[in-house]
């Protein structure tokens, strides 16, 4: 049976998606977008490199309705993954969904709610935390955890966020890292902020984990400097 996927949003990082689901073995790309010249700027953009390998075809959401893919790919905004979470919880289709996997600046306290009530009606939901593998590659070369006593975690992107959605947009990428360094461990022990500092393209904070001080520096809209 061939392998079909659809990827719903246009941005840079559905084409990320497409190119490691096409090295592994789909043969069929549907990309779903409200913006008609982005999604077919998305297919020309992969067709430069995959040229004949794959067959693609673009729509808008409602095809969600009238086709079945064993594999859907949510790549939107943050702010709106939980309607797109809504639209195919009820579907047999495996889903991926970039992180964070719905906005905490949205739902507040609501969060854990809404997220029981998706995985209830769909168990196959992955959430994509690149990071719990830097984590172990780190460790096959730290073999000192239990001794560290400072730990700076600066991660500089292009991304488009500000401010408070700096935050929600990177800290997924941390609190990973921290959770595979730390073999599960880092989120049991109660955390002490001890300074906050929140700019329109940065967001910082250091706090106290038992006897580690941790320093958090996000960046975005970052332009590297060459010499």
């Amino acid at each position: 049976m061939i392998m079909n996927c659809a990827i719903i949003g246009s941005t840079k990082i559905a084409e990320v998606h497409a190119k490691h689901l096409i090295n592994n073995g789909i043969k069929e790309i549907t990309f779903i977008s409200r913006s008609q010249n982005k999604r077919k700027k998305n297919i020309s953009n992969l067709k430069k490199i995959f040229s004949n390998q794959i067959k693609f075809f673009h729509s808008d959401i409602k095809i969600l309705n009238k086709k079945k893919f064993n594999l859907i790919c949510i790549c939107s905004k943050t702010e709106i993954h939980d309607s797109h979470l809504k639209l195919v919880s009820n579907l047999k289709s495996k889903i991926i969904i970039e992180k964070p996997i719905i906005s905490l600046l949205k739902f507040k306290n609501k969060y854990q709610r809404f997220l029981k009530n998706i995985y209830e009606k769909n168990k196959k939901i992955i959430v994509c935390y690149p990071y719990i593998y830097l984590a172990k590659d780190f460790k096959r070369y730290l073999t000192i955890t239990k001794k560290l006593e400072n730990i700076n975690f600066e991660f500089q992107t292009g991304g488009k966020s500000i401010y408070k959605k700096i935050c929600i947009n990177l800290m997924p990428h941390a609190l990973s890292f921290f959770h595979s360094l730390f073999k599960k461990n880092f989120f049991k022990n109660i955390i002490n902020i001890n300074n906050k500092l929140v700019k329109k393209n940065s967001w910082q904070v250091n706090f106290n984990l038992k006897k580690i001080k941790i320093n958090l520096v996000f960046r975005e809209k970052y332009k590297k400097k060459h010499i």
